[in-house]
């Protein structure tokens, strides 16, 4: 519930809640039959809230009439909606909960259920704990305890690079500790009843600077877990013309010139900007590693690290210079891209344009118009139209040897016109 992380627990909205008309049974009160009105808690609306369907609410309810019954020794106010032997229930363990007199509100339960709530022992973390911190934050968990005379404090500083080197993934909670040694125990007392329930905050000054921690808290066979991380690695990526650049920030958007990344066998340093450059690489190089930066780590994936080479070239002729026999002229837009970012021109190696005609007759004829040429973004290129010419295609052509080794890369465009076709037809105008 969305309210009660954040800390909020509005009684005129969960009264409303209460008064919607259902036939679902639970612990509150249902209609004999449906309506219009009748609410069905197994409707989807997740795509417009983001939540799946609520289908069974119990424990939901529940858990907000215990805090709110705790409170009051009147259930007046929740006695129309919810059926009359779960409110009297509900009411007396809220109330035994808080601390009132056994002897007035324990005979309202069950014997047994009284046992089992007196014996029961709860090491739960309330809602809204938070789950980002900063690195230089000091560090205190707030516990919902009870039944927890003593409680043991065991903290485990997790090396989060080998945990990502080993795994491949983030640690959780659940990560074993089978072997494992605590790096901090100590143990904390209590003197409430068994019964009572009361929220404790348990400094950790143990979990001091970045890192991740896991903590476990363990009173007779009940315990809890929280895995506690302290900073985090941001990694922002971009491509550019000989590679990519991985930016590392961390949880309060500062650089982290100490950033390293690690990809196989390979390993890059960040500069003063915390950013870390990798260039592109034949074979197939590894494109998945780890960022790491004092005791802080995430995984990172790159881009494939092969080169892609294009030549963009736009042809610009007009077809009225096309007369046969004559001088031409070819505007020429030129460029040269890797992944999409530019690269310079003398990249390319051994240009030339290559013009290929077919005239009357059926013959076809293909020469070198310029080459050794020196290429700018924008070229003006002198030619002479063949004679008798019907259509003809300029290509453009060239080689590129990758920054990152192995064969040449031959790269060509090309652009055709036909500024005579209809010489080809047997019709007489």
């Amino acid at each position: 519930m969305v309210q009660e992380e954040l800390g909020n627990y509005p009684k005129g909205e969960l009264l409303t809640y209460l008064a919607l008309p259902r036939t679902v049974p639970g612990v509150v009160k249902v209609q004999e039959s449906s309506t219009p009105e009748t609410v069905d808690f197994r409707e989807d609306f997740f795509d417009a809230t983001t939540w799946p369907p609520v289908r069974d609410d119990r424990e939901l309810v529940e858990s907000l009439l215990l805090h709110f019954l705790g409170q009051t020794d009147s259930a007046e106010e929740f006695a129309p909606f919810i059926q009359e032997k779960q409110l009297l229930r509900l009411h007396a363990r809220a109330r035994l909960l808080t601390g009132a007199d056994p002897a007035v509100w324990g005979k309202l339960l069950d014997p047994a259920e009284f046992k089992e709530l007196q014996e029961k022992t709860v090491i739960r973390f309330p809602a809204g704990t938070p789950k980002l911190l900063d690195g230089d934050a000091d560090i205190s968990l707030s516990l919902d305890l009870k039944n927890t005379p003593s409680l043991l404090v065991r903290v485990y500083e997790l090396d989060l690079p080998a945990q990502l080197d080993n795994d491949g993934k983030e640690p959780t909670v659940e990560i074993d500790l089978d072997g494992l040694v605590p790096h901090h125990e100590r143990t904390l007392t209590w003197e409430q009843a068994p019964l009572v329930s009361h929220r404790e905050t348990v400094a950790l000054p143990e979990l001091a600077g970045p890192g991740a921690w896991l903590v476990d808290f363990t009173s007779g066979q009940v315990s809890a877990r929280a895995l506690i991380r302290k900073g985090h690695l941001n990694a922002f990526q971009e491509r550019t013309a000989s590679g990519q650049v991985v930016r590392v920030f961390d949880e309060k958007g500062a650089a982290v010139p100490s950033a390293v990344l690690t990809l196989g066998t390979e390993t890059f340093t960040a500069d003063a900007g915390g950013r870390i450059t990798i260039p592109n690489a034949p074979n197939q190089p590894v494109t998945s590693g780890i960022i790491r930066a004092g005791k802080l780590a995430t995984p990172l994936t790159l881009e494939s690290r092969a080169d892609s080479l294009e030549m963009d070239a736009r042809f610009i002729l007009d077809r009225e210079q096309l007369l046969a026999d004559h001088a031409a002229k070819l505007n020429l837009r030129v460029r040269l891209t890797n992944h999409g970012h530019e690269m310079p021109l003398d990249r390319i190696q051994n240009p030339s344009l290559v013009l290929k005609a077919r005239m009357l007759g059926g013959v076809t004829t293909e020469r070198v118009i310029a080459e050794n040429l020196k290429l700018t973004p924008v070229m003006e290129i002198p030619f002479q139209v063949p004679a008798d010419l019907l259509d003809l295609t300029l290509t453009l052509r060239g080689t590129v040897i990758p920054v990152t080794g192995g064969e040449p890369v031959k790269l060509s465009q090309q652009q055709s016109y036909q500024p005579n076709e209809d010489l080809t037809g047997s019709r007489v105008g």
